[in-house]
């Protein structure tokens, strides 16, 4: 009996030792499932991922910001006054140099405007006409200048073919005929000139400016033919004078030959 008591009780015993060592065992366990995992902690993760998928953006909420300029008065810079300067007309259908004190200051066309700013007030304006040249070279016309003065900033100053009392003309012919003529100023003058010819069918040919006087003419030489306007010696027949014909300012003569 008594053997069979004591093999009972390291029965017990053992069976005491083996529940020790589950529980020992389950412990670990039984502490993680009890403890709250960590989110930073790779194993917190209960379950793989097989879908990821990125956030939906959040709506942020814009606000109206209202500006506010404020207008600021600024007082504008000075301004300079504007140069001084003078306008001039060329009546004439011929160009001009233009000199201010004697400096050359440019050249204005024929019947043209320019304006010159003056570095002071008042000066001298002095032009210069432009008288074409002949094929030879040589000048045609007669010289033509004229000078005005005082002249202020502002003014407004006119070349015609009036300077002081001499008058000037140019004459503007057209040959109507099949010959070729000689034209010849002032035939039979001391002041007579020569400035080239006036083809067969030419038109509103002209040779520069010339001095104006009450008897100036101007003279075709044609084969077998002669022409001629104003007041020509030797003549018997009363002519009229070349003034007459002559346009006021502009100093143009026109005349036509021929049929």
């Amino acid at each position: 009996m008594q053997d069979n008591s004591a093999l009972k009780n390291l029965a017990s015993c053992a069976t005491i030792v083996v529940a020790i060592i589950a529980a020992i065992a389950l412990i670990p366990q039984f502490g993680i499932w009890l403890s709250p995992k960590s989110p930073a902690d790779p194993a917190a993760t209960s379950s793989p991922v097989t879908d990821i998928q990125s956030p939906e953006p959040e709506e942020t909420a814009t606000q109206n910001v209202e500006v506010i300029v404020e207008a600021t008065s600024t007082t504008p810079p000075p301004t300079k006054p504007p140069f001084p300067e003078i306008t001039v007309h060329n009546r004439l259908v011929r160009p001009a140099r233009l000199y201010i004190d004697d400096i050359m200051k440019g050249e204005i066309a024929a019947t043209g405007v320019e304006t010159l700013i003056l570095d002071s007030s008042p000066v001298r304006l002095r032009f210069e006409v432009i008288n074409p040249h002949a094929a030879s070279g040589e000048l045609l016309g007669d010289p033509m200048s004229g000078v005005f003065e005082p002249v202020s900033a502002g003014s407004v100053v006119t070349i015609t073919n009036r300077i002081e009392d001499n008058l000037f003309f140019v004459f503007m012919l057209s040959n109507n005929s099949d010959r070729d003529c000689d034209i010849v100023v002032d035939d039979g003058y001391e002041s007579v000139k020569r400035p080239g010819r006036l083809l067969a069918r030419a038109a509103n040919v002209s040779a520069g400016y010339y001095r104006l006087y009450n008897n100036s003419n101007i003279v075709l030489y044609c084969p077998e033919m002669v022409g001629w306007w104003g007041i020509r010696p030797g003549q018997d027949v009363t002519e009229a004078s070349i003034t007459e014909i002559v346009e006021p300012e502009t100093g143009v003569m026109n005349g036509s030959f021929g049929p």
